[in-house]
């Protein structure tokens, strides 16, 4: 079992349970969460989660999973002013996609929005600018308990 971080939340954590496939939230109530694996999010019915597993850093969608590594490329496309398309392509070949809609709200209304915000707000959105920095991979899987 994996314990991860829910994304963009302080009150709730995500116990994944490796072999199965299966997530489950709890509340973490007055305790921080100290020493996770990784991270979760939770985007039209799906369980999507960035984990260290031994030396390696993985995405899991539900019950498929892949390396974090150069071997896929990883992309995110615009295909309206709110949904977005984040994509994996091996040899070329598409092997994963996942079509969500953003809010952009937080945009109008705060004049100070900027990239930052943009990577704390939006799981592939921070997903897709990791998985095109080999460096920041190796950071982020040291950072993570095994």
């Amino acid at each position: 079992m994996k314990t991860l971080a829910y994304w963009a939340s302080q009150v709730w954590s995500i116990s994944l349970f490796v072999e199965e496939g299966k997530f489950r939230r709890k509340l973490l109530m007055w305790r921080p969460l100290i020493g996770n694996s990784g991270w979760a999010c939770h985007s039209n019915r799906k369980w999507f989660a960035v984990y260290r597993n031994g030396d390696d850093l993985i995405f899991r969608c539900n019950t498929w999973s892949c390396r974090v590594d150069e071997s896929y490329s990883c992309h995110l496309s615009n295909e309206f002013s709110n949904e977005n398309v984040f994509s994996l392509n091996k040899s070329g070949v598409c092997v994963f996609s996942h079509k969500y809609k953003t809010s952009k709200w937080l945009e109008k209304i705060d004049p100070t929005f900027d990239e930052i915000d943009r990577e704390s707000n939006d799981f592939f959105y921070w997903l897709h600018k990791l998985w095109n920095d080999i460096d920041q991979i190796k950071l982020i899987t040291m950072r993570l308990s095994p």
